[in-house]
């Protein structure tokens, strides 16, 4: 038993091929756990739990999440967690002109000092240079941007917690054959489908599970895991504006999907007005995914 959403699922092929693919394949490690995890994902093979409506007693049985990073089921939800930026996202462009003014003169001035730039005859030192240069305003262009903040997230977040391919873009399977959608940029972002053999499919999905070790984000300086207790709050506390947090930062997986979606996965899906609870007597039977 299982908990789908998709009509085809990348789950699906897995297992429907995967005595095949590794008869004439041969995965490493983290391959082959990645493939196990995402056929046992939300399945009776991780252990769950039952929900009952508290108003009609309808049941519905709730599988166990794989947590694989490679999974197309697990990694929707952390990709929907962004960090919202404020409209004046990075500097104000004021602010952008003094710095780089600044950051120019220095630069200028160290140039001088090495001899590597001859001031002009009648110029006695750089102060005076610098002088002129701090009495005037000036002005650095900055174009506006294409997309607004939350798109530019919302792109990256795709490659920060995407997977191969999701089920979603699953078109068809049959016939020992995979069909996908992708976007085509070379014609303008069109949409368009391709088919695979369903071999070739597993081949290059398997491409691109990341080795053991490897982060795909890595965190330096104030944000770095050995600073961020320290400094990461000594940063808020000099900023003159306040700070701006993820509305889903600490939500669980259900309270994600009611904001994302506008509709309350717990509601009874059979008389509309009850809430899923888990049954008391069920909870032994709730296993927590190794």
């Amino acid at each position: 038993m299982e908990n789908k959403k998709q009509i085809i699922e990348i789950a699906d092929i897995f297992r429907d091929k995967r005595h095949d693919f590794l008869t004439e394949n041969t995965l490493c490690a983290v391959q082959q756990k990645a493939m196990e995890d995402i056929i046992a994902c939300r399945t009776s093979e991780l252990g769950g739990h039952t929900l009952s409506c508290n108003h009609c007693g309808h049941k519905v049985q709730s599988y166990n999440s794989c947590r694989n990073r490679n999974c197309p089921k697990c990694q929707y939800i952390k990709r929907m967690q962004w960090v919202p930026s404020a409209k004046k996202f990075f500097v104000p462009v004021k602010v952008l002109s003094t710095v780089f003014r600044g950051i120019l003169c220095r630069l200028l001035q160290e140039s001088v000092f090495r001899k590597e730039i001859k001031l002009p005859d009648d110029t006695p030192d750089f102060q005076t240079i610098k002088a002129k240069c701090y009495a005037k305003k000036w002005v650095v262009y900055a174009e506006k941007p294409f997309a607004s903040p939350d798109n530019l997230v919302r792109y990256l977040g795709n490659y920060t917690h995407r997977v191969a391919i999701s089920n979603h873009r699953m078109v068809g399977y049959k016939d020992d054959k995979v069909t996908f959608s992708y976007r085509d940029n070379k014609a303008g972002g069109a949409r368009k489908t391709m088919t695979l053999e369903t071999m070739e499919f597993i081949r290059r999905f398997m491409q691109h599970v990341l080795p053991c070790g490897f982060s795909k984000i890595r965190y330096f300086g104030f944000m770095a895991i050995c600073k961020r207790k320290t400094k990461l709050n000594l940063c808020y506390s000099l900023l003159p504006t306040p700070t701006y947090f993820s509305r889903l930062t600490g939500l669980l997986a259900m309270e994600v999907l009611q904001i994302i979606s506008g509709k309350d996965p717990i509601i009874c899906a059979k008389c509309k007005k009850g809430k899923l609870m888990v049954s008391p007597a069920c909870n032994v039977l709730h296993i927590e995914p190794g």
